[in-house]
């Protein structure tokens, strides 16, 4: 076996295989911007990254599985998409399936190698295994807690609650496989606490998620122009208070809720526009039910969008509400206390865990109609809200917490921890 100092030395260049699944541009959730921005700080320091996610196209060949491309090479970092249909589901499986050769390929060039939880079970697991090459997960959330709060849910049709049941339980499955063979790491504590009520752990690191901060600058302080940011920019010129909630169109993001909230504010006089991003299987729920409450004309819907522009209009936002009833982190939180907006969260654990670590900007609600009340008085002070002491306070402390610096020396350290080990 290698000392640790020349494992260090052997690999101080790193060959690494990241499976995101998504991944800029095609993104649904916080998981591919993780990568995203655990994929640039490793880059920085000379690694060579391969990014293994997905892609869509109409254009390519017809069938499941429907070809692969390296879509850009940019110094060490190789990006390969793996393009299937578009509404098809379960996406992760269908990834899985179909990206399952190109990964096997790239497996055995590299040092070691890093999923995305729910990418590992069932097709890409012996890929890994014949390997033998150490690799690492990311657990991003709960299952448990996650699918049955949509169960739960009472606007979840049969159907609905019958298919979050069975993806729980493949979910669970999959954890299990993913926690008992690869070595896990937790994007924040109170996933490991609920994690471990059901699956047992032996070994596992807690590292939280960072954000390329220059990233987020460089992105804003370019001119931007396509629709949905002129849309929002010609509203904010108009005098209306823009919200902003960028996530998944999902039961457990309370989306639905958000639409009740916008009803209420314009009966208390507020001037306002919702704009969701994102997209998911409540679209025409959503739809459906701002027309039933005559509030239409209030509501923006998106779909998905780039990154950058994504940043773009939550630098547009007064307020970000974030009524989501399941986060093992929220990403979408960070960036936008750090863009300088303040946060409307409920009292869940993760708006705890941060607040415990000293992040200033979220204003937590004990209940809906507390989260109500908050957002009213929020929008009737936003002239002072977004002073510049008040946005370098937050930016200062997140800067401090969750850097990309940050992250990425400690999954570089668990790299070579593993890579030490393996030799």
């Amino acid at each position: 076996m290698l000392s640790y100092e020349h494992a260090e030395e052997k690999y101080g260049i790193m060959r690494i295989l990241l499976v995101p699944g998504e991944f800029p541009p095609h993104i649904f959730g916080g998981g591919g911007i993780f990568m995203y921005h655990l994929s640039r700080g490793l880059v920085k320091r000379g690694h060579k990254v391969y990014v293994v996610a997905l892609g869509f196209s109409e254009e390519l060949m017809d069938g499941l599985c429907r070809g692969v491309m390296v879509e850009r090479v940019n110094g060490n970092l190789v990006t390969i998409r793996v393009f299937v249909p578009k509404h098809i589901y379960p996406r992760h499986k269908v990834f899985q399936l179909c990206s399952k050769k190109v990964i096997g390929k790239l497996v055995e060039k590299v040092d070691i190698v890093h999923l995305n939880t729910g990418l590992y079970h069932p097709f890409i697991r012996d890929v890994i295994q014949r390997s033998k090459k150490p690799s690492v997960v990311t657990i991003h959330g709960d299952p448990v807690i996650d699918n049955k709060i949509s169960i739960l849910l009472p606007f979840i049709s049969i159907k609905d609650r019958a298919y979050h049941a069975v993806f729980m339980l493949d979910r669970m499955l999959s954890l299990k496989y993913e926690v008992a063979e690869l070595y896990p790491v937790f994007v924040s504590k109170q996933t490991v606490q609920s994690i471990s009520s059901y699956i047992p752990m032996t070994k596992y690191r807690v590292i939280y998620n960072g954000i390329d901060f220059d990233f987020i600058d460089s992105s804003l302080r370019r001119p931007t122009s396509c629709k949905p940011v002129d849309f929002v920019r010609k509203y904010s010129e108009k005098g209306y208070r823009i919200l902003v909630y960028p996530a998944r169109l999902y039961p457990g993001k309370n989306n639905v809720f958000l639409l009740y909230v916008n009803k209420k504010l314009i009966e208390r006089d507020h001037k306002v526009k919702t704009i969701f991003i994102g997209e998911g299987p409540l679209m025409t729920k959503l739809k459906k039910m701002s027309k039933h409450l005559q509030i239409e004309q209030h509501i923006i819907m998106t779909g998905r969008l780039p990154y950058e522009v994504v940043l773009k209009i939550l630098s547009l936002s007064h307020v970000v509400p974030f009524p989501s009833l399941y986060e093992s982190f929220g990403l979408a939180v960070i960036e936008a206390l750090y863009i300088g907006k303040p946060v409307v969260a409920f009292n869940l654990p993760y708006v705890r865990e941060l607040i415990d670590k000293g992040v200033e900007g979220i204003y937590v609600a004990e209940n809906p109609l507390h989260f109500v009340e908050i957002l009213d008085s929020l929008l009737s002070q936003v002239s002072t809200i977004n002073e510049d002491s008040v946005g370098t306070r937050m930016r200062e402390k997140v800067m401090e917490m969750f850097s990309v610096e940050l992250m990425t020396d400690q999954y570089e350290q668990l790299y070579l921890d593993l890579i030490k080990y393996d030799t």
